[in-house]
């Protein structure tokens, strides 16, 4: 199918199969080398196959980071696209991504931008940046997700013992942040990953602000979401925003951009929203501002238009959350958050994940505490695999043993 005919380009009627799912995730990085922007595939897959849960789980992840989003597959009562065919568990992290995607809809709309103003693809190769990891099978893989993101796809099954997918991860240079964690990741440096059917490997750069929609049916979001993640290094963050009216094709005149920065101050941060260019008539809003990372400031000052007030705040786990009532567009709106060390420093550590493997495990619990003491031993490698062996004697597997065998390599020693 010609591009410049069809700008959306669909993969067809694809098989139901893990081998699929790789091969889509090589297909979407290859089609930027031609300088496309828009590829589709039948989530899921489209025929035949073995409908696994986890299979489907992965490709609705894979979906949600993917410049179109489309559940199909050929009649039949049996295939189960529909996500309340699944159980309860499943349906739960199949409507959490679903949602996501939904939510990060401006997000997408905005970098679908960039794409018809630069032509730059949404979905860009890791190698393009770093050539190096073209020829390693477990990175050829990742790509960037408009500017801003960064993913890993999962294209395999999990390790049944552990009940997570091992995955091997590079990350780009610079600071990079889990997305559901907010663990801190530096860059230009290989890491190694614990997955469970929840989790999936979600990268945002530092500084990033991401605008996210609250509004399950909208055009234009009345309700909005703002994450903003931590600039270090003396870096600030920046994002410009396009939206129209989602209805008619004058680009030209219903349009707004909007500009959103982050500035570390000497006693915290400034967060400024303000129109740059644009008069599209937008509507009252409502904004959640949720600051990745940051603990408990002194106080929150919001400065909009003439108006200066001392705001209310909450904080969400290791998130704080500025909440702002009936935004008046047109006028620019500054969030000062006063206090000095309000970072909070997550760092993602490989024992505690490994750690938190072994407490999964339906094995006794002394038995657990022996392999703990073990493993995270100063022992050498070699005599760790001896005593592992020996512990079949205590009522260990040798399922669990092998597992406990392969994580030697990724155990990180003092």
């Amino acid at each position: 199918v010609a591009s410049h005919r069809y700008p959306i380009i669909y993969s067809g009627k694809t098989k139901v199969s893990w081998d699929t799912l790789k091969a889509l995730a090589t297909y979407n990085n290859s089609a930027a080398n031609l300088g496309v922007c828009w590829q589709a595939h039948a989530i899921g897959g489209y025929y035949n196959g073995i409908e696994e849960d986890e299979l489907f789980i992965r490709y609705i992840q894979f979906g949600v980071f993917s410049p179109i989003f489309i559940l199909a597959s050929e009649g039949g009562k049996y295939y189960k696209r529909e996500p309340w065919k699944w159980n309860q568990l499943q349906l739960s992290v199949i409507r959490d991504y679903m949602q996501l995607r939904n939510k990060l809809v401006p997000y997408i709309y905005n970098e679908s931008y960039q794409y018809h103003k630069y032509g730059v693809p949404m979905v860009q190769p890791l190698y393009y940046k770093y050539p190096k990891i073209y020829d390693e099978p477990n990175y050829v893989n990742q790509y960037f997700f408009g500017s801003k993101i960064m993913i890993s796809p999962i294209t395999k099954r999990k390790n049944s013992e552990m009940n997570r997918v091992v995955q091997r991860i590079f990350i780009p240079n610079g600071i990079w942040y889990d997305y559901a964690s907010g663990k801190k990741y530096v860059g230009n440096k290989y890491y190694v990953g614990f997955y469970k059917d929840e989790d999936y490997p979600i990268f945002v750069k530092e500084g990033s602000i991401i605008p996210m929609s609250l509004d399950m049916n909208s055009e234009v979001p009345k309700n909005m979401e703002i994450q903003v993640f931590p600039a270090e290094n003396g870096l600030y963050g920046s994002y410009e925003l396009y939206e129209d009216d989602g209805i008619s094709l004058n680009i030209n005149k219903n349009y707004m951009i909007t500009k959103m920065n982050l500035d570390k101050v000497e006693n915290g941060y400034i967060f400024t929203i303000k129109r740059k260019d644009g008069n599209l008539n937008l509507p009252n809003r409502n904004f959640l501002l949720r600051f990745r990372n940051m603990k408990n400031p002194f106080k929150v000052i919001v400065k909009q238009g003439s108006n200066s007030y001392e705001s209310s705040f909450e904080l969400d786990k290791n998130d704080l959350l500025v909440k702002l009532e009936e935004v008046k567009y047109f006028e620019p709106i500054e969030v000062q958050i006063v206090g000095n060390n309000i970072e909070i420093e997550t760092i993602s550590v490989i024992n505690e994940e490994i750690s938190s493997i072994l407490d999964d495990l339906e094995i006794n619990t002394i038995l657990k505490e022996k392999i703990d003491d073990l493993i995270f031993s100063e022992l050498p490698i070699n005599k760790k695999r001896i005593a592992l062996r020996k512990l079949k004697k205590s009522g260990l597997e040798p399922k669990y043993i092998n597992m406990f065998i392969s994580l030697l390599e990724f155990i990180e020693t003092k």
